[in-house]
């Protein structure tokens, strides 16, 4: 035998359960055939979208790898006006950037030297050189560089994240010189 409170309590459930049927059957009858088509129309745009939405969210890993789109000569172009318009740090690292997503990095390097010697205590152009040297396989001057952009800013993240990079890039350039240079 049931406890009476439990079988109040059900009882109180299954009423409250045959009300919504009794409400979602008045509520669907009332309606024309019109309305229920507007209706499913709307659901099916609905559960589309969020279809769409999980697309997006399950593509943002595909999305992060992709490589960021090369500047156009235009873009280049604009920069270098701006640079011979009004020469400034800002103007220097913007177009140091530009060559750098090129692959450009010499040019790089040469645009982030003006900027320095325009702000020599440049956080942003340090860490910009800091990556340049590093692709140019310079690991020297890219610490160098690195240290100098912490010692500036000492909370930067990204002044540390690219000094790790930079040590990552050098250990296995050391390894790879290492490997070759081991008779088999």
């Amino acid at each position: 035998m049931q406890h009476p409170r439990l079988t109040a309590y059900t009882h109180l459930i299954r009423i409250c359960f045959l009300c919504f049927l009794v409400s979602f059957a008045a509520m669907n009858s009332s309606c024309s055939s019109g309305e229920k088509q507007a209706e499913t129309k709307v659901a099916a745009k609905k559960d589309t979208k969020k279809k769409a939405d999980s697309k997006k969210a399950g593509n943002k890993k595909k999305d992060a790898k992709k490589k960021p789109k090369k500047p156009t000569q235009k873009q280049i172009d604009a920069a270098i006006a701006k640079v011979k318009e009004k020469p400034s740090e800002e103007t220097h690292h913007h177009l140091g950037r530009l060559y750098a997503k090129q692959g450009k990095h010499a040019k790089a390097v040469a645009e982030y030297n003006k900027g320095m010697a325009l702000s020599p205590n440049s956080m942003k152009l340090n860490t910009g050189l800091c990556l340049a040297y590093t692709h140019l396989k310079q690991f020297d001057k890219a610490e160098a560089a690195c240290q100098k952009a912490i010692e500036i800013t000492p909370a930067s993240k990204q002044a540390k994240t690219n000094y790790n990079w930079m040590k990552k890039k050098r250990k296995a350039a050391q390894n790879t010189k290492s490997a070759k240079t081991t008779p088999k």
